[in-house]
């Protein structure tokens, strides 16, 4: 897929550890490239790169265990490129009260990290992209919050079911 839509700038989530130098490898094409060294063996983010990375910093942690801020010089401008993987809603074998239990948390916590990433998207001195697995929908308080600073370029492209997640309980990739 990166061969035919050939991005300047690719956000990942969720890299395995034993997988990191393969993904390295898959991509030759970007010369710079910054991978977190924090977070789960699941879940580490990176970015990578056509443009020479000036900078980069962790986010906050916590309450964003998989968050970066990283500037970018695109052809002489300085761009600020927000990379985020935002708390999940997991799909678990366990009874109903416990999954709502749960899930509360995860909003919860989804909160947090988004109370971090506006914060950042508000103390900016440059243009900002955030590329974000940020785990919410149109429907969600942190998407209305996120929405009331920041551009949805997936909004603006039309709408699909996307092609990222993939689990047994679905049919289809979501």
């Amino acid at each position: 897929m990166l061969d035919v839509v050939q991005p300047d700038i690719v956000a990942l989530q969720e890299i395995h550890p034993i997988y990191r130098e393969a993904v390295q490898a898959a991509m030759e094409n970007y010369p710079y490239q910054f991978y977190s060294p924090r977070g789960d063996k699941k879940h580490t983010i990176g970015i990578a790169s056509r443009f020479p990375i000036l900078q980069t910093s962790l986010l906050d942690n916590p309450p964003v265990n998989r968050g970066m801020s990283v500037l970018v010089d695109v052809d002489g401008e300085t761009v600020q490129v927000l990379v985020a993987h935002l708390t999940p809603n997991l799909i678990k074998h366990q009874s109903w009260p416990q999954y709502i239990r749960e899930t509360e948390a995860w909003f919860d916590r989804r909160d947090q990290e988004m109370s971090v990433l506006l914060q950042e998207i508000r103390d900016r001195h440059h243009p900002t992209l955030i590329l974000c697995d940020c785990n919410m929908t149109r429907t969600s308080k942190t998407y209305r919050d996120l929405s009331q600073v920041a551009t949805d370029g997936f909004l603006q492209a039309g709408w699909g079911i996307g092609w990222t997640a993939f689990h047994p309980a679905v049919p289809y990739p979501v």
